[in-house]
């Protein structure tokens, strides 16, 4: 939907990201009032595992968004680099957590977190960006020719899949999908085509990271039957408890049988 680039303000001198629109977004109905009150939204959210949103505009026909600078590269670039310690992964996954559970009070769903939407700061905490690309992607054209609903088809959650419901339940699932490539370092459900990823999200056997790293804690694997389960009311209702729960596990306050 957009090119990012770095950018130096002409004012102060201080560098930031600028997200510039896709100028054809623009001939889609709807697409510019769509893109203003998510801005509006995106606003509002002060928090500090969030990118910050210092502006957002419309400049030679072009929409765009102007972010926090953070040099660090993405969750995913991390992942390229090798396998990412337990302890480092609940930590960010908690630091995810908080970001998510914010926006989740003020009633915005992210619905596209993934490795890529996750920045690292100077002193690598995790903050959370992209919010409100996704619900704009979909009511756009774009996506709807694929007959995908907005997201990323590795994190996407079975309800968003079929159609269902999408709310804070499916930012769930995909920061599980998440904390389980961070430390199996792969996805749990991988295919070759969307088709078959739909019917794993959907139906298939939830796996154990064990199997790539076998040395984690044997409460894993219940901790992903909740965090990937099929219904949204078996999962973790929140982003927190999810952290929280993992946490546990990792740290060693919860034995290998997922008892407390």
């Amino acid at each position: 939907m957009a090119t990012v680039f770095r950018v130096r303000h002409v004012v102060d001198g201080g560098e930031a990201a600028m997200k510039l629109m896709r100028s054809e977004l623009l001939s889609e109905p709807d697409f510019r009032e769509r893109f203003e009150r998510e801005c509006r939204l995106v606003q509002r959210l002060r928090h500090p595992n969030i990118v910050e949103v210092l502006e957002s505009g419309e400049a030679e026909g072009r929409l765009y968004l102007v972010m926090q600078l953070l040099r660090r590269g993405t969750v995913a670039d991390a992942m390229r680099k090798g396998n990412i310690p337990p302890v480092a992964v609940s930590r960010l996954v908690g630091h995810i957590a908080a970001g998510l559970q914010h926006a989740h009070e003020k009633g915005i769903i992210h619905r596209d977190v993934k490795p890529g939407n996750v920045l690292l700061d100077e002193r690598g905490n995790a903050r959370l960006s992209d919010f409100g690309v996704a619900r704009l992607a979909e009511g756009g054209t774009t996506l709807t020719r694929t007959g995908l609903h907005a997201g990323s088809p590795p994190y996407m959650a079975p309800e968003q899949w079929q159609g269902g419901v999408v709310d804070r339940r499916s930012d769930v699932y995909a920061l599980g999908v998440m904390a389980f490539e961070m430390l199996a370092g792969h996805a749990p459900f991988q295919a070759d085509t969307v088709p078959a990823l739909m019917t794993l999200h959907v139906r298939g056997p939830i796996p154990t990271p064990r199997t790539a790293r076998p040395t984690l804690p044997a409460a894993v694997d219940g901790f992903f039957r909740q965090a990937l389960a099929k219904r949204p009311e078996k999962r973790f209702q929140s982003t927190e408890a999810l952290a929280a729960a993992l946490s546990a596990i990792i740290s060693g306050r919860r034995d290998s049988s997922g008892s407390p």
